[in-house]
């Protein structure tokens, strides 16, 4: 242990001695929040300032990390046999991989250091931001109440999609759009199920549909608050309707409380209501019921509103502070610089260090377009589009899809939709992430960079 912390502590006074990258770092974490309190307006509301605010901050924090990182990483060992330091560290009674577990560490440490500057910089402008001001008591509760606050999602039960299937089943064989005999009919009836939960639930004028929320701690478990959240469309004669009139019915299923909420709110906007904790029942359960009330306009029939399935409707309960998400937040974007640091140290142990740095800038450009780059080679089936089962098809995509899950997607290690609107960052998604990024993707280049540089010649033998 005692070699082990010499040479991270080694490794670390080499980064910081070297001036130019560090202090560039170091400008972007010091100076770029206090340009974006000057420049950021947001939407002349205190929440969204702070939402525009974390934002910002989080994307150039992490940008800039990751290239401190390729350059830390990348550098770090390399050095050691351009300045010929290594002649003299290969000769110690010390093991190899302590070599590289040393400059890993050094690396990290580095790392969580900036990443504690960033973290508290932020926290401290976002308090500056809260302070108590004249004229606005009702924008700093939305602020507490939206941003500065981590709180539990919870997702409404699918509503039973058996009928619907049947329905759809029936009219794709009376289109002859399928043929039943060349179907497995368990797998003809999930990929219609699979079709039809990518659509939009459909509420006619006048119409309403219920939903059921599961799980959430009850009264005695002193809840403060419940946020309802959700998003919504709309259209009449296939026409996109700008503006949605809404009625929310909000009841405890065991007694006859009911909280009723008229709205009128804006398509594909994301919006949230405050209703009390005493409608969750005793058993952890809310039924929320929404009533299409947008009626007829100007000649044109009534408008029929649409909620995603998805992500359309959520429950938000209070659990924890803010100041422990935002440290989890760090955590996660540190897993994300852990996971390129310990991948370029380790290559380095076996590519040149401008090999190893081309590499590391290669995974973290497919980590920012995994997401995009898997949808668009590998789209979800939206709705049976052949006759027949085609088993080749989903080979080829089960085979691709695994090849792609092999690289990093940074947006598994994003803090920044979860941060941005006061939910809750779970401790199991870390601990998830670590596996998968860090002892998984990196612990491959962990095991073959240990063998490499355990056989790996320090100089060549030279002959007079």
């Amino acid at each position: 242990m005692t070699a082990l912390w010499a040479i991270t502590r080694n490794t670390l006074l080499m980064l910081l001695r070297r001036r130019a990258p560090l202090a560039l770092a170091m400008l972007v974490l010091l100076g770029a929040p206090f340009l974006g309190l000057a420049i950021l307006e947001g939407d002349n509301t205190l929440a969204g300032l702070m939402r525009l605010t974390i934002s910002y901050n989080l994307t150039v924090f992490s940008a800039a990390l990751v290239m401190l990182t390729i350059y830390a990483s990348c550098t770090c060992l390399d050095s050691e046999f351009s300045e010929k330091q290594i002649y003299l560290l290969d000769v110690k009674p010390v093991p190899r991989w302590i070599v590289l577990a040393g400059k890993a560490a050094g690396v990290l440490i580095l790392n969580a250091w900036l990443l504690l500057v960033g973290g508290v910089i932020l926290y401290g402008i976002l308090m500056y931001q809260a302070k108590p001001v004249k004229g606005r008591p009702e924008q700093l509760s939305d602020a507490y109440q939206q941003i500065l606050v981590s709180r539990q999602s919870y997702r409404p039960d699918l509503p039973n999609l058996r009928d619907e299937v049947q329905r759809e089943q029936k009219r794709l064989i009376q289109e002859k759009r399928i043929d039943p005999t060349e179907w497995d009919q368990q797998r003809l009836q999930q990929q219609i199920a699979m079709a039809l939960d990518k659509k939009l639930l459909p509420i006619p004028f006048q119409g309403n549909r219920k939903f059921i929320f599961h799980g959430l701690p009850t009264e005695n478990d002193s809840v403060s608050g419940v946020t309802l959240r959700y998003k919504l469309y709309g259209e009449r004669e296939g026409e996109s309707v700008e503006w949605l009139q809404t009625m929310w019915l909000v009841h405890d299923p065991s007694t006859a409380m009911v909280h009723q909420i008229q709205l009128v709110a804006k398509r594909g906007t994301t919006r949230e209501i405050q209703i009390p904790a005493s409608v969750i029942s005793k058993e952890g359960t809310v039924e929320v019921t929404l009533v299409n009330l947008t009626g007829p306009e100007e000649g044109k029939p009534a408008a029929k509103i649409n909620i995603p399935l998805s992500d359309g409707l959520e429950l938000l309960v209070p659990n924890g502070s803010f100041e422990l998400n935002l440290f989890k937040a760090m955590s996660l974007m540190w897993i994300r610089l852990a996971m390129l640091a310990t991948i370029g140290i380790f290559a380095n142990a076996f590519l040149r260090g401008r090999v190893a740095a081309f590499l590391l800038i290669g995974l973290a450009i497919s980590g920012m377009v995994h997401s995009t780059v898997k949808s668009a080679l590998i789209p979800p089936r939206t709705m049976i589009n052949a006759k027949t089962q085609d088993t080749a098809d989903d080979t080829v995509r089960n085979l691709g899809a695994a090849f792609l899950d092999m690289l990093p997607d940074f947006s598994d290690t994003d803090p920044l939709p979860d941060l941005s609107v006061g939910r809750l960052i779970r401790w199991s998604k870390i601990f998830h992430r670590m596996i998968m990024d860090m002892l998984c993707r990196g612990g491959v280049f962990v095991l073959f960079g240990l063998w490499a540089y355990r056989v790996r010649e320090v100089g060549l033998p030279i002959y007079e």
